[in-house]
């Protein structure tokens, strides 16, 4: 995914809408989130276009569509800090096991999952 920050969500939101409104279904730009927003927005006009569902439910399924996105990037920030934060610590584990005292090593053992 790209690193979109808060600010830009909407502009993102904004922008993949618009293309599900012109049925662009060119998704090689997108991760996986914004393809399945994309795909069930498109998949969700053609429904409204065809008269199966009324402008209400299609407000709604957007919306809930929206809220989806919405969660999944904050998931990926979360993700994101996750990596960093290994990133981080992982030289010091490292060296723990390598070069430190039993119980730090039996501690890095249990902290990547290794012991119980």
């Amino acid at each position: 995914m790209s690193n979109f920050d808060k600010r830009n969500y909407s502009e993102r939101v904004s922008m993949l809408t618009q293309r599900a409104k012109e049925n662009s279904l060119h998704t090689s730009d997108l991760d996986i989130g914004e393809s399945c927003y994309l795909l069930a927005l498109v998949s969700a006009i053609e429904l409204y276009r065809t008269k199966c569902i009324d402008s209400t439910e299609l407000i709604n399924k957007q919306k809930d569509l929206e809220s989806m996105l919405l969660r999944y990037y904050q998931h990926r920030e979360i993700d994101d800090m996750h990596i960093r934060i290994a990133n981080r610590y992982s030289p010091v584990m490292t060296d723990a096991e390598k070069n430190g005292c039993p119980i730090c090593q039996k501690l890095v053992r249990i902290f990547d999952g290794r012991e119980k």
